[in-house]
């Protein structure tokens, strides 16, 4: 078997020759203060969302932490993706309700 001609590939070619966009600056407005308000931008947040942002450390099973890193650095943690997937669903349709 035997070549006898080539021509290049016009898409790679194409390809080859191509630059990469260059990253536009953002622009930056200076913060507002609270009592200030964006006439472009709004932002409100859901109850379920206030309720995390007021989240302390005493939400946090610092020893429960603590035992589960030990497991993983042991390399004895299990994971029982079924027992997840249960509690992400009710945490789902408890924060739709």
């Amino acid at each position: 078997m035997s070549i006898e001609k080539t021509t290049p590939l016009s898409g790679i070619a194409a390809l080859s020759h191509h630059e990469e966009p260059q990253p536009q600056p953002k622009k930056v407005k200076p913060s507002a203060t609270s009592d200030e308000k964006d006439p472009i931008f709004t932002l409100s947040l859901s109850g379920s969302a206030e309720k995390l942002l007021q989240a302390s450390d005493k939400d946090i099973r610092q020893p429960l932490v603590e035992q589960v890193r030990q497991k993983i650095e042991r390399g004895e943690l299990t994971v029982n993706a079924e027992k997840i997937a249960d509690a992400l669903i009710q945490l789902n349709t408890s924060i739709r309700d």
